[in-house]
């Protein structure tokens, strides 16, 4: 909750409303340690006992995003996904139950990209690295 909590701050000093939904939607994100789509968002919503419009789910998150507060995953053949943005990080994603973890990788990334500009003249701004398998439940 600490996260949220800076973020409400930051939000409250950039003159942004802070409402009751998009509170909501932050302490959501926060809880669950992988991306959710919007329908897990709006089911979370619901079993706190709250209701939301969806397309009013929609708008806040594409607020967050603009706001760098939330990133988009789209990962393949699958419905885009949202959490919370934080340090770089990939995604392991379990092919049989669809778990997504979060797998920070150190720097080796960086230097590959320093690399790929040296040798094609090319300018990464950002990549996606999923790595697909089994989690340790449905091996």
């Amino acid at each position: 909750m600490q996260k949220v909590k800076k973020i409400l701050g930051q939000l409250k000093d950039n003159g942004q409303r802070i409402t009751t939904l998009r509170r909501v939607i932050l302490y959501i994100m926060e809880k669950f340690d992988s991306p959710l789509s919007a329908g897990d968002i709006l089911s979370e919503i619901a079993k706190m006992g709250l209701s939301a419009n969806k397309t009013t789910v929609y708008r806040e998150l594409e607020f967050l995003i603009k706001s760098e507060i939330a990133e988009t995953v789209q990962l393949r053949g699958r419905e885009q996904k949202y959490e919370l943005a934080g340090e770089h990080h990939h995604h392991l994603v379990c092919v049989k139950c669809a778990e997504i973890q979060e797998m920070p990788l150190a720097g080796d990334l960086d230097e590959t990209e320093n690399k790929i500009y040296k040798k094609f003249n090319f300018k990464v701004q950002s990549h996606s690295l999923e790595f697909y398998g089994l989690c340790a439940h449905c091996q």
